[in-house]
């Protein structure tokens, strides 16, 4: 007889509740990963997007990626954060299709910006199939932040994915998830959960009591009229996408010229760009997402930490060793604070995928671009990212500045020989 799988109910971080406590929040932070394929297995006869293929890609896909087939649920009073709970993802609300893309909407396609609306009553993703004026397809995942950060959308994009080529029509069973039918039900499964972290009723009594009883209180009154608060909704502050593919054997011969990795490289090249765009300021600077997964295990849904690198004001030698430097000393550093945010008009981050060809369906993966994704207060975005050999800059940027004019800098910067390099800060 086949056991009965236990509930699924996973506590949500308090640190992850941040994404859905304020609508404007909610409603910008989204991450996207934007596959582009070869029209094989993916495009009917008279040109046009075989829907159904694309629906079956997404059906494998969350059969092998468990955490698509959750939901948050609010526990009872608002007494803990939200919980993580098992619910089948109607893929007629998460697959969304686009018939038809101009050439100079296929950035903001990519990055996201037509994948539509998500819902805290629904698992926290949609994917987007698109034809390209090219005969390539676009396969767009978009995930909130409180499901995942980049390297945990990763996951996703890779169950969209595979070594070789596959039926996307083949049916997977995926392994099966329950959810407690009541909400205290819920909080049931999850104080059990929790009380099993500790040796006994003490450690767990300390646990509990190293955040004050006001803390506690507050975050509890803020959840029960956290429904109320979304109701009212939210202005989107607009955005502006721009893309750049260059050959990433290129990148790496510019990054062993400048003695550094290409992370370092990238960074420095972005700085550069934005101090090109921008010369106003003194001392331009951004912030460096850094990931802290080291020792913590995989499946933390965020784990990053922000630091502040700044492109050195003087010419003195290579601005890209000051750059590294600063990295290196932010990744041994801990990640005690947020870093200071004055002249920091948003970030810039690089983060290869899978070196080798893979496959969606029968398809060839031609390219995976992930974006940045903005704070309301960001100004802009660069996300550098590799798969098989193509390297994208992807760059999100407000209506007040040329995102076109960013991505192109900041390629040129990427590929500038050393002596071009130190010369652009001069």
């Amino acid at each position: 007889m086949t056991a009965r799988p236990a509930p699924t109910v996973e506590l949500m971080r308090t640190l992850d509740e941040k994404f859905i406590t304020d609508p404007l929040v909610f409603e910008t932070m989204r991450p996207s990963g934007g596959i582009v394929t070869s029209g094989e297995g993916f495009l009917l006869p008279d040109g046009t997007l075989d829907r159904e293929a694309v629906r079956g890609l997404v059906a494998r896909a969350v059969a092998l990626f468990p955490a698509s087939r959750l939901r948050l649920r609010a526990m009872p009073l608002g007494l803990t954060t939200p919980a993580w709970v098992a619910a089948e993802p109607d893929l007629d609300y998460h697959v969304r299709f686009r018939d038809a893309v101009a050439p100079d909407e296929v950035a903001a396609l990519l990055g996201g910006a037509f994948n539509g609306e998500l819902s805290l009553d629904r698992p926290l993703w949609t994917i987007l199939g698109a034809p390209l004026p090219d005969g390539d397809v676009a396969i767009v995942l978009q995930l909130h932040h409180a499901l995942g950060d980049g390297l945990f959308g990763l996951r996703f994009i890779d169950a969209l994915t595979a070594n070789d080529p596959y039926d996307v029509r083949e049916v997977l069973e995926a392994e099966p998830q329950l959810s407690p039918r009541t909400a205290f039900g819920v909080w049931r499964v999850a104080f059990r959960d929790w009380r099993a972290r500790f040796p006994g009723v003490r450690a767990g009594w300390r646990e509990y009591t190293r955040k004050s009883f006001t803390k506690r209180l507050r975050r509890t009154g803020g959840r029960l009229l956290r429904g109320r608060r979304f109701a009212r909704g939210a202005s989107v502050p607009p955005r502006v996408h721009a893309l750049e593919f260059l050959d990433y054997a290129d990148v790496k011969l510019a990054a062993r010229e400048a003695g550094c990795s290409v992370h370092d490289l990238f960074v420095t090249a972005s700085l550069e760009a934005v101090a090109a765009l921008d010369p106003p300021h003194s001392a331009t600077a951004l912030l460096v997402p850094i990931s802290r997964r080291a020792g913590a295990g995989g499946d933390e849904r965020n784990h990053i930490s922000m630091i502040r690198v700044e492109l050195p004001s003087d010419a003195h030698g290579l601005p890209t060793a000051s750059v590294a430097a600063q990295v290196a000393a932010g990744v041994a550093g801990s990640a005690s604070g947020p870093p200071p945010r004055g002249g920091v008009p948003g970030y810039t981050s690089f983060l290869p995928w899978r070196p080798r060809q893979r496959f969606s369906g029968t398809a060839v993966v031609r390219s995976v671009t992930l974006w940045p994704v903005l704070e309301p207060h960001e100004r802009l975005g660069i996300f550098g990212s590799v798969h098989n050999g193509v390297f994208s800059i992807a760059v999100v940027t407000g209506e007040e500045l040329d995102a076109d004019a960013l991505a192109d800098a900041t390629r040129g910067r990427l590929l500038a020989e050393r002596g071009a390099i130190t010369e652009a800060v001069a």
